[in-house]
């Protein structure tokens, strides 16, 4: 094809430009594949999608960053592909270069980590012919493609009343070049680009140029772009999430080329009063937002002036806009009275915590503990428990509770945080201090307590002293991908700040148990930790099932839950789904075995122990189902329930792990697998080949599976004693003895590094 020909069938030209490192100073983990090939993955597969043979991308890498040759070759076959490199000079500089190159009647720049719904190019396309811009919607996420697509009951925000104003949306602060389909000959003849030395914030210049020159501008809501929010970033931050020192600065140089620009061309009046607004946002939010809680010594200096200088080409009258305490930090900045914005932002700021303060009772005591309990002396002898947010007795922390009791006494002064303190007070042995999640004894006992022992993330605002010893005892073998070795977040609580927020709870963390050594190696890349400070020695919550009176505290588990002794006991124990929730921290969960056929196939020789994670186990009806079905999920440790149960049905629990100890038929119930290996977590293990039992879809191969148990016992006989001995070996009875010399006594010397 000659290029007069090759240009005339080319409509859209995708620029798309390509920097993605790893900036984490650890160095990536063996094995941890590069996140800049999953996005530009979903990126090019937007653009397959849109089904479209007028379209070519150009992709532009930008100086040294990720080898995605693998990636291109594979998409060369699909698209109409070509490639350039530059040096390392920005977006702006890429996005250039890229124009440079095309050859379509319409160029749309798209960021390597974002990605088109479908139908895009067609919607945009569909609009009136006579249009030299054309933009569409914005939608952020932090799902890579295939979770976004399968969120079918996401519901989208309506239309936003400034959304068919193409000078109030394109001047919004945050607005980006992206997401528009542009008219390159209308770029020609008005020679627009973008500055190349504007390193942040080159956009606000662009779309100021783009907006002075015509008025044929379409749109059309439902052509959807998705900006994808960075979920990693410590690793792999956007440029947006990347710290710098000079970002203010940087904006307010972005604001001045950009007024300047249309002033200059004697431009709308309309475009400016659309910068000054966003101008005016961006201070804002830096007296009584982020850029506020920063407070950088650099920020509360040279930044004022520039501030004050960009205020001076703003329309002042645009202020009386803005509530009465906001217009007095706009107006004390355009008059250099930086102490007043300051008093003025920290009013705002403090009204709005003050009213929060009154309302939640844990701030309130957060703020005792900054400023009465972290004044005070650490206590050498005073030893912290919790085990799963205070809601049972249990786990490992339970285990080398009991073992420092047995073995110290009182020695050391205990304390436990129980949600039911009353319960707490009679099941727990030793007479410890028991206390409520987050009341002010929580926060007076954690603050003086040198000794923390805990197998659950701490809230992100605990202070941790100089003096503290943190013992992680962690929950589990992970069989799920965990944290840095995820792709996507699901979870309920905040995604784009999932991983940093875990980032920096591991460095509150002095010991990190781990089971066996799959576990280190997946606790390394996972939690990006120090393997140093891993002590690789068992699980202690694993002591009680090789004790030598395992078979006594069997017997009287059985009689306390009053379970007769005939019954051939099933235990079941599903994990929850991440994206199974209604709210944060509210999760649901559907019991998708059906317990009544079990029942009239297995008759009365049979019983199910039914234990649901804890985040789900208040959920659990089991109405009709009496002396077949047991709800254990309110007893306090599993491990007991290990003991009295004769075969596990599980999913993607940890629990396997544990259970396999006992060398008892596992059975994995795994209906849907595939949604939650592909889309939600990923598995560290192949469960189709390494797993000890089958991997059954439907209550009725479950029951097969029961009913002929020495026969899968047999099958799989092979498989259990490999799995035995790679996770299981190190569980001897005697890892809580472990763990309290390593941490309490004579050092970890006597411990090889794992």
């Amino acid at each position: 094809m000659n290029r007069d020909s090759y240009e005339q069938s080319v409509t859209i030209s995708v620029i798309i430009p390509f920097y993605m490192k790893n900036v984490y100073k650890g160095g990536m983990s063996e094995g941890h594949s590069p996140l800049g090939h999953a996005y530009l993955t979903d990126c090019l597969e937007s653009v397959c999608a849109q089904n479209r043979q007028d379209v070519e991308v150009l992709l532009v890498e930008d100086g040294e960053s990720e080898d995605i040759d693998e990636v291109k070759e594979a998409y060369r076959r699909r698209l109409t592909l070509r490639c350039f490199r530059i040096p390392h000079a920005g977006v702006a500089a890429a996005r250039n270069e890229g124009l440079s190159h095309a050859r379509g009647e319409f160029v749309y720049f798209l960021d390597a980590d974002d990605y088109l719904t479908d139908g895009v190019f067609g919607r945009l396309l569909a609009l009136p012919d006579d249009k030299d811009l054309i933009y569409g919607a914005m939608e952020q996420t932090w799902f890579k493609r295939a979770g976004y697509l399968a969120e079918e009951s996401r519901e989208r925000k309506p239309q936003p009343q400034e959304f068919g104003n193409p000078i109030a949306w394109l001047t919004r602060p945050g607005a980006s070049a992206a997401g528009i389909l542009i008219r390159r000959s209308y770029l020609a003849r008005e020679m627009i680009q973008f500055d190349e030395t504007l390193a942040l914030y080159p956009d606000l210049l662009f779309l100021s140029l783009l907006l002075d020159g015509t008025e044929r501008i379409g749109w059309d809501y439902d052509a959807v772009y998705v900006k994808r929010i960075h979920n990693d970033e410590v690793q792999y931050p956007s440029l947006n999430q990347q710290i710098r020192e000079d970002r203010t600065g940087q904006y307010i140089r972005a604001y001045r080329a950009a007024k300047k620009s249309v002033e200059d061309e004697g431009g709308s009046g309309e475009i400016g009063r659309g910068l000054d607004r966003a101008l005016y946002a961006y201070i804002l939010k830096a007296f009584t937002g982020r850029l506020h809680d920063q407070g950088r010594k650099v920020w509360r200096s040279e930044e004022y002036a520039v501030m004050k200088e960009a205020m001076a080409l703003a329309d002042s009258s645009l202020i009386k806009e803005y509530s009465p305490m906001r217009r007095r930090i706009l107006k004390a900045v355009a008059q250099g009275k930086e102490k007043q914005a300051i008093r003025a932002g920290n009013i705002v700021v403090a009204a709005k915590k003050r009213k929060e303060l009154f309302k939640n009772s844990r701030l309130l005591f957060r703020v005792i503990d900054r400023y009465l309990f972290q004044k005070l002396p650490i206590m050498g002898n005073m030893v912290f428990f919790e085990s799963f947010f205070g809601s049972s007795y249990s786990d490992s922390p339970k285990y080398i509770y009991q073992y420092l009791l047995e073995t110290y006494g009182t020695k050391y002064r205990y304390i436990w945080v129980m949600k039911d303190r009353k319960n707490g007070k009679r099941a727990i042995p030793g007479d410890p201090i028991v206390v409520k999640p987050y009341s002010l004894k929580y926060f007076y006992y954690l603050a003086r307590s040198k000794y923390w022992i805990i197998n659950i993330r701490l809230p992100k605002w605990i202070e941790k002293r100089k003096g503290h010893i943190c013992l992680q005892t962690w929950h589990g073998t992970p069989l799920k991908k965990l944290v840095f070795d995820m792709e996507d977040v699901h979870l309920a609580s905040s995604r784009s700040s999932y991983k940093m927020i875990f980032y920096e709870e591991t460095k509150k963390w002095d010991y990190l148990i781990s089971a066996n050594r799959f576990s280190t190696e997946r606790f390394v890349s996972a939690f990006l930790y120090d393997r140093s400070k891993i002590l690789e020695i068992g699980y202690p919550r694993n002591d009680c099932l090789k004790a030598p009176d395992r078979q006594e505290r069997a017997a009287a588990v059985r009689k306390r839950l009053g379970i007769p002794a005939s019954r051939t006991l099933i235990l079941y124990a599903p994990t929850w789904r991440d994206d199974e929730y209604y709210e944060a921290g509210s999760y649901k969960f559907e019991l998708r075995l059906n317990l009544e056929k079990m029942r009239q196939e297995l008759g009365d020789g049979y019983a199910v122990l039914l234990r649901t994670h804890y985040l789900i186990a208040q959920n659990l009806r089991l109405d009709g189902l009496d002396g077949f079905a047991y709800n254990v999920s309110a007893y306090d440790d599993i491990s007991e329930l290990y003991l009295i149960s004769d075969l596990c049905i599980t999913d993607y629990s940890s629990v396997f792990f544990d259970y396999a100890n006992l060398r008892r038929p596992i059975l994995f119930y795994v209906y849907d697998m595939d949604k939650y290996r592909d889309v939600l977590r990923g598995f560290y293990i192949n469960m189709e080949t390494e797993v000890p039992g089958p991997l059954l879809y439907t209550t009725e191969e479950v029951i097969d599976a029961i009913r002929n148990i020495d026969r899968v016992t047999k099958q799989y006989k092979e498989r259990y004693n490999q799995f035995y001995e790679r996770f299981c070996s190190l569980d001897d009875g005697h890892a809580s003895e472990r763990a309290v010399r390593a941490v309490f006594g004579r050092g970890r010397e006597e411990f090889p590094r794992p």
